[in-house]
């Protein structure tokens, strides 16, 4: 079973200090987000990227999805208390989103991929069948290398693993970059037709 983040350190998820690393304009700037789209925020957490979406998408909608309770009543209570009226903040399966076919023009996953448990081209699959045609998804995770933050170095993803396993899920590589010395994002889109 893949390493979950524990609940009772969700308040690290939102401190200041990680702006030093995932500041998200930074992080977006690697996105090909634009105002009027649709996006998951999956793995949210107590929502400190859903936030950053919702306030650059303007006229768009951010879905945050995350599959453990106490991280959805926290995120809750953040998007409550931005006062933004863009985010729907729901329960998600650990392999299946709760949004329709075809609905979304996004997929941003924020150090959550290496959680999963099951088979990465399968959830890959399932993540591309929510996109529209010419939609993305976009990872981000920590480097496979030993440091002191971050899950441990067994349930780190390479940049490697990820990319094959996006492909194998049948999603077109679009481009791999360092986030920082510690992080990656890796974006792949889904073919239009």
């Amino acid at each position: 079973m893949p390493h979950k983040f524990n609940p009772d350190r969700l308040e690290l998820l939102m401190s200041p200090e990680r702006a030093q690393l995932n500041d998200p304009t930074h992080v977006f700037s690697f996105i090909p987000l634009d105002d009027g789209q649709t996006v998951a925020d999956i793995g949210c957490g107590p929502g400190y990227f859903t936030l950053a979406l919702a306030r650059r998408l303007t006229r768009g909608h951010v879905h945050a999805f995350d599959v453990q309770a106490p991280m959805l009543q926290a995120a809750r209570e953040n998007v409550a208390g931005s006062g933004l009226t863009n985010v729907t903040v729901a329960e998600s399966q650990e392999l299946e989103l709760p949004t329709p076919d075809d609905s979304l023009d996004g997929a941003f996953i924020a150090f959550a991929l290496h959680e999963i448990d099951g088979p990465l081209p399968n959830y890959f699959a399932m993540l591309g069948r929510k996109l529209k045609a010419g939609g993305w998804i976009a990872v981000l995770d920590w480097k496979q290398e030993e440091m002191d933050e971050g899950p441990p170095l067994n349930d780190r993803l390479s940049e490697d693993e990820v990319r094959e396993s996006g492909e194998a899920g049948g999603l077109d590589f679009s481009h791999l970059a360092d986030l920082n010395s510690k992080q990656y994002i890796v974006l792949f889109r889904m073919t239009a037709g």
